[in-house]
């Protein structure tokens, strides 16, 4: 699957440790096999990587590496939700819940460097770029500050824009 892909190149890009981090904005529909990852697809992409992909606030999936370096057991306490558990007992990596479940998992994900920002930006106009799109008007919303257009900010300083941006 063109998901599965995505996540081995990551996988691939990044340094050992480095989470791999989708928080939605994907539906099942986009996928040949009209469903989403499981977790054992999800470690066999980035096996010695650290996993969380998540659909809208309902469902998340999270490697075997991804619980461990959350430090999520069968034992943990999870605010409005639940961590689904194999017949034996064990995490199978789905849990379920509401808004209080995801800022509780996500907040145990550490984000990433200025610098990567930086560099995730650049790689996303390049994406932009090959797709033939030369500027975008955002209008932020959805929990936008000026603060999290400074990597933006930061390739003009370096005459580095392939793409122009215009922000509200």
């Amino acid at each position: 699957a063109k998901g599965l892909d995505l996540i081995r190149e990551a996988a691939r890009n990044s340094r050992p440790g480095t989470w791999i981090k989708i928080g939605g904005g994907w539906t099942e529909m986009q996928f040949p096999e009209k469903r989403g990852p499981t977790v054992e697809e999800l470690a066999a992409a980035a096996p010695d990587r650290p996993v969380y992909v998540q659909r809208l606030y309902n469902t998340a999936w999270i490697t075997p590496v991804g619980l461990k370096t959350m430090g999520i057991t069968g034992e943990t306490e999870i605010p409005g939700g639940k961590a689904e558990k194999d017949a034996a007992g064990n995490l199978t990596g789905v849990i379920s819940g509401n808004n209080r479940t995801f800022n509780f998992l996500t907040d145990k994900i550490p984000g990433p460097t200025f610098q990567d920002k930086v560099e995730g930006t650049r790689r996303y106009f390049r994406e932009l770029n090959r797709l033939g799109m030369t500027g975008v008007n955002d209008v932020t919303g959805g929990g936008m500050y000026p603060v999290h257009y400074r990597p933006v900010q930061q390739l003009w300083r370096e005459h580095a824009m392939t793409v122009r941006v215009a922000f509200h």
